[in-house]
């Protein structure tokens, strides 16, 4: 079934069964510059979603028939709406219900009775987050690499598909029922939760799986996300790109000193500033400056974007 073409303003879901949160809601959104849509249930949600990709799905967890707690998990499972960030409606004192809201996969809550302002503002706040996330992710997919998104407590976000079948194939007990986040092993999760609190790039190799294959991480701080992405790799892996990688058809395509290619290279295995300049014998600093070169020289503004340019203009000829 094809999807409705929606208009250009960020479209909002707001699924709840009372009239009127309906009505001051919708006013609210419309106010703000935003498109409000209104399900009456959950049912009535799904049905939507065959047609429309909303923003944003605002959430009322206590609805007749199925709950909140359902949809929540049904849009998880779904990879066409797994992405979309869902704040759910809850009254102040109901913590059984904020728990089970958050597990289920929602993103942020409001309190009931609710307040327009701050219900848009929390909106506003996550289309912002949405936007950095997508774009991030498809920079890390087209590149076929294993990085995973963070949040600042270390919970993971997101999982590129390398990512996924990396962790599920050498931890099998890292596999989730959410089919698009996984889980980390606890040892890699509380080295990423302490080097997201320090906001700071770091390093670790985290251990030779059951199967004897060396695993290597390197996190980076991403404001965007309130966290962080996880560049992870099998060291076999490595070394095979590092094989496939022509230097001289790198640096021509792009228009890059031979310095400045072998940075973007080094910046593509996923290695920090630090590392570079222990590497190439230069400063962390002398390498900023080289890689502020290179995203000028490329027309981007982040590594991740850089690296996915790279990769693609880095098999041999």
């Amino acid at each position: 079934m094809s999807t409705v073409k929606l208009p250009d303003r960020e479209v909002v879901l707001i699924v709840d069964d009372t009239p009127a949160n309906l009505s001051l809601l919708t006013i609210a959104l419309d106010q703000a510059g935003l498109v409000a849509l209104v399900a009456l249930d959950a049912y009535m949600a799904l049905e939507q979603l065959k047609l429309i990709q909303p923003s944003v799905i605002l959430l009322d967890l206590i609805m007749p028939g199925m709950d909140g707690f359902e949809l929540c998990r049904r849009l998880q499972a779904d990879p066409a709406t797994r992405d979309i960030p869902v704040i759910f409606m809850t009254a102040m004192d109901d913590t059984e219900h904020m728990v089970q809201g958050f597990s289920d996969g929602a993103v942020d809550y409001v309190v009931k009775p609710v307040r327009p302002t701050e219900v848009v503002a929390r909106i506003q706040s996550h289309l912002r987050r949405s936007r950095h996330s997508r774009q991030a992710r498809a920079a890390l997919e087209s590149m076929e690499r294993a990085a995973v998104a963070l949040d600042a407590e270390g919970n993971v976000l997101w999982m590129t598909d390398q990512a996924q079948h990396l962790m599920t194939r050498n931890y099998p007990e890292c596999e989730s029922r959410c089919n698009h986040c996984g889980r980390l092993p606890a040892e890699l999760a509380e080295w990423a939760r302490v080097a997201l609190a320090q906001g700071t790039e770091a390093v670790c190799g985290f251990g030779v799986t059951p199967n004897g294959v060396r695993m290597n991480a390197t996190i980076k701080p991403d404001a965007g996300l309130r966290g962080g992405i996880l560049w992870i790799s099998e060291e076999k892996e490595e070394k095979e790109e590092r094989q496939a990688w022509a230097m001289d058809s790198v640096r021509e395509q792009l228009g890059l000193t031979a310095r400045e290619a072998e940075i973007l290279m080094w910046v593509a295995y996923g290695k920090t500033n630090r590392q570079i300049g222990e590497i190439l014998g230069i400063s962390p600093r002398t390498v900023n400056k080289h890689l502020d070169h290179v995203y000028m020289k490329l027309g981007v503004e982040t590594r991740a974007a850089a690296t996915a340019i790279a990769i693609r203009n880095s098999q041999a000829a």
